[in-house]
């Protein structure tokens, strides 16, 4: 087998110093060094096949650079286009940094899930920790915080808002002032919110902005999904179901607001099928931005509430990053502020 060239074998062909290449391969932003000389340097290294090997770095500074997501409904989370982005986020801004992303999975048959959260932390398998804030449990919690590891949890609301801990939480009140603005008083009374389970904090939300707008709560009624599952490939399927058996009361209505876009194009789908078009005759706000991702092949047309998981991403890796780093020493908990899509299917243009 061809042996492995060195770092300090590239340095000599580039006839610069071995910390010169050390600081283009790992984009060292304080590194004043010229464009010339890092094409040089990558010339090099894409010639030879060379990149710094992770194990010698992680010997020699004592860290794994690697930072675990804790999972627990493995199957469900991963089927998630929200969590999918959300990770996105958190990649991008770990791999900048020279860090990798390993999925841990916590709720293995073989054991309790609090118990398996507490091994993979007493482990070292990561330098820091990331979990979803509705697996921090009351007797977890005290335990994590006595563990003193650098952890951050995901919350996309603050009804999950641990104390003591730092994280990221997303809040989406001002966009829902902002779609009750565009509704007229004639409409209210002709508005349903449709959601599955899991929707608490939405429609707290859509509510504390009604409080704030002094509109009364009775403005709106909601229905709940008949879900035979909960997995995200099968919200669609279920809201139309729905949407078959409750027609005559979608008729009726001149706001449809969902607690997914999921849910809303589902429903989209029955409405369209007897003739009843979403922006023109109805309506229709989801919830998530999905047809914003780049696995959506059609025209966005739903208008939404983007709760902005990429962005929760970011922050959530530069937090955890910083705890690393001995930089966060009290707990900090950011809120992300939701963004309302104005797009086909509600506007101010809608009777």
């Amino acid at each position: 087998m061809k042996k492995k060239l060195t770092l300090a074998e590239i340095a000599k062909m580039a006839d610069v110093n071995p910390s010169t290449v050390s600081r283009v391969l790992h984009q060292d932003p304080k590194a004043k060094i010229s464009a010339p000389v890092r094409k040089k340097i990558l010339r090099i290294c894409d010639k030879y096949n060379y990149r710094p090997s992770a194990t010698a770095r992680s010997v020699a500074s004592g860290l794994t650079y690697r930072v675990g997501l804790i999972l627990g409904a493995l199957e469900q989370d991963l089927a998630s286009p929200t969590l999918s982005l959300f990770i996105r986020g958190l990649c991008d801004e770990l791999q900048k940094n020279h860090y990798t992303l390993s999925i841990l999975w916590a709720e293995h048959p073989d054991g309790t899930r609090d118990q398996q959260v507490a091994d993979f932390l007493m482990s070292d398998i990561a330098d820091g920790y990331v979990l979803g804030s509705t697996m921090l449990e009351s007797e977890i919690t005290e335990k994590l915080k006595d563990m003193k590891r650098p952890l951050a949890y995901l919350a996309n609301n603050i009804a999950y808002h641990p104390e003591g801990i730092s994280g990221v939480y997303g809040t989406a009140v001002n966009a829902c002032k902002q779609i009750w603005q565009m509704i007229r008083p004639d409409q209210y009374g002709k508005i349903i919110y449709v959601c599955g389970q899991g929707n608490e904090q939405k429609i707290s939300d859509m509510f504390c902005a009604a409080d704030e707008l002094h509109i009364r709560r009775s403005a709106v009624k909601q229905y709940n999904l008949n879900e035979k599952t909960t997995d995200f490939p099968f919200d669609r399927h279920n809201a139309a179901e729905w949407a078959e058996h409750h027609l005559d009361l979608l008729k009726k209505q001149k706001i449809i607001w969902c607690g997914s876009d999921l849910t809303a194009l589902g429903i989209a789908d029955i409405l369209k099928k007897n003739g009843i078009r979403p922006g023109r005759d109805v309506g229709l706000i989801g919830y998530d931005n999905i047809e914003n991702s780049r696995c959506y092949r059609e025209e966005p047309v739903l208008t939404t509430i983007d709760n902005r998981q990429e962005s929760m991403g970011k922050q959530l890796a530069q937090m955890l990053l910083a705890m690393i780093r001995g930089e966060n020493t009290h707990p900090v908990t950011i809120p992300v502020e939701a963004e309302l899509i104005i797009r086909q299917t509600f506007n101010n243009t809608i009777v």
